[in-house]
């Protein structure tokens, strides 16, 4: 088994910049697939409310880009994005919102892992706003 070095606040070679000028839009959303777990098994069990949510089989008004559309689910999803509440382009800023919301729920995590067809992300889009450039993660992200 590898063992990793504890980290220190010298691991953080690149201070938080909310304005992080190469970044047009980013956000951090986490993604839960539940199988045949309906989502609102999935709220009662984290007790957080999601941002948004598929239901397999029931008919969901989806935007996008800004086209107002009514699709039917095809899986069952519970998801918590940041995007509408942490207006930093920093993406550190957004995961720590995300973490912050979890950290209390990680042994809840662990058993909703453990549910046949259950699969977990944390999806970080970055969108460059010059053609280059990237996001910057500290380790213990």
């Amino acid at each position: 088994m590898t063992q990793f070095k504890q980290l220190t606040l010298g691991s953080r070679n690149t201070p938080m910049n909310s304005i992080y000028g190469t970044c047009e839009r980013t956000c951090a959303k986490l993604q839960i697939y539940s199988g045949d777990m309906h989502p609102s098994v999935v709220t009662e069990r984290l007790g957080i409310v999601p941002t948004s949510v598929i239901v397999k089989g029931e008919f969901s008004p989806r935007n996008s880009r800004g086209l107002r559309r009514v699709r039917v689910g095809k899986i069952n999803g519970w998801f918590l994005s940041s995007e509408d509440f942490v207006p930093s382009k920093d993406v550190r800023h957004h995961l720590d919102w995300i973490l912050e919301r979890l950290e209390a729920k990680k042994v809840v995590l662990l058993e909703l892992q453990d549910v046949p067809g259950v699969k977990m992300f944390i999806f970080c889009p970055w969108w460059s706003k010059h053609g280059q450039g990237g996001p910057t993660l500290w380790p213990e992200q």
